[in-house]
């Protein structure tokens, strides 16, 4: 067993549950099978927004008063989410020092250590700044020892040629680039394919067993409930929730997001600002999900629940692939508006191949390096 560090770098700092979720599983994952591995506390300039109380943000001056008043009603949401999410982070094991800059990083881990990049959209420049970031493809050090592991771009970035161009570049000395989405695999130059593979979010590689131990509290809400776990508002979701619990006589669960106005609150039995860990819980017991997230649907899977998602056509394809691994194209609601009962016996049997693999493929790379 290698006794040298794995250093890992996601968006850990995100106030996402997937994000967390995704980091925590593959920060455990390599520490379970015998690994001294840490996340890397990277916060950059872009990212901080997400971790202030009071964001300030750039607006038209028409809207400078508007967007001031909105942050002020939200500073409860985020300090009671901020809290929850801050404690959460105590099950990772994450580097005591905070990096802000690639210059911060490579005066500490210009070394041999094993570094893994991933998961997540840490790729889409979008989200890093309308730019790749050169942190998330392990610039700031000279290790032959470079990974990525389910590392995605979110979009499709193939008619971006200067994207693209530098992806393949920046790749170029990574000893293995494990993928989770295809659309990232056809980016790359056929010197980078030969060393390249597609794998699971690192959420798969635990276990139901070793989730259903993260879920430490008993029962949330405690009669029968519908879960809607809706990122960003969908018409659609609210109306097929609303529909089911009607005709089920369910109450309605929702995630509550950072927003003001509300267009169903009449309809919703109760909205949970929840931990990581506390969405787990709703998701475990619920009676049925619908949702429009990427890891709400993985874990829907996981725990072998009912579910519909919502799939937007312009960020969707990385759900599109996850429902088309698992033969499960009958959850998408644009294509089914009825209550979706799934037969996991064949579908575990694929959980487990697909996992499984995932599994392999990552500690063969981490053992022969």
């Amino acid at each position: 067993m290698l006794t040298d560090k794995i250093y890992t770098l996601t968006f850990h700092n995100s106030k996402s549950h997937g994000a967390l979720l995704q980091c925590y599983a593959l920060n455990k994952f390599l520490i379970n099978n015998g690994f001294d591995a840490q996340v890397i506390d990277y916060l950059p300039d872009y990212f901080k927004q997400y971790n202030q109380l009071l964001p300030i943000k750039n607006h038209e001056s028409s809207n400078v008063f508007k967007g001031f008043i909105k942050s002020i009603l939200l500073v409860k949401y985020r300090y009671i989410l901020k809290n929850k999410f801050d404690f959460f982070k105590k099950e990772i094991k994450i580097t005591e020092k905070r990096y802000n800059s690639i210059n911060e990083l490579q005066d500490d881990f210009n070394d041999n250590s094993y570094y893994i990049c991933g998961s997540d959209q840490i790729w889409n420049p979008r989200i890093t700044g309308n730019d790749i970031d050169d942190v998330f493809f392990l610039r700031f050090t000279n290790s032959p020892n470079k990974f990525s592991y389910a590392a995605s771009t979110g979009n499709d970035l193939s008619n971006e040629i200067v994207l693209r161009d530098k992806i393949n570049y920046y790749l170029s000395d990574f000893k293995k680039i494990m993928l989770r989405e295809e659309n990232v695999f056809n980016l790359l130059t056929d010197s980078n394919k030969k060393k390249s593979c597609m794998v699971s979010d690192p959420v798969f590689l635990l276990s139901k067993e070793d989730w259903v131990s993260m879920i430490k509290e008993d029962r949330i809400y405690k009669k029968p409930y519908i879960l809607l776990y809706n990122l960003s508002y969908n018409e659609e979701l609210y109306n097929a929730a609303i529909s089911l619990a009607k005709k089920r006589d369910l109450n309605i669960i929702e995630i509550e997001r950072c927003e003001i106005k509300h267009f169903h609150k009449d309809d919703i039995t109760k909205r949970i600002i929840a931990s990581p860990s506390e969405l787990l819980n709703l998701i475990y017991y619920s009676e049925y999900i619908f949702t429009n997230s990427f890891h709400g649907t993985c874990f829907s899977i996981i725990f072998n629940k009912n579910f519909s998602v919502f799939i937007d056509e312009n960020r969707g394809e990385r759900i599109k692939n996850l429902l088309n691994i698992f033969s499960l194209d009958v959850c998408n609601l644009k294509f089914n508006h009825l209550e979706n009962q799934i037969d996991y016996s064949s579908i575990n049997k694929i959980i487990e191949e697909y996992t499984a693999f995932s599994r392999k493929e990552l500690l063969n790379c981490l053992e022969q390096a």
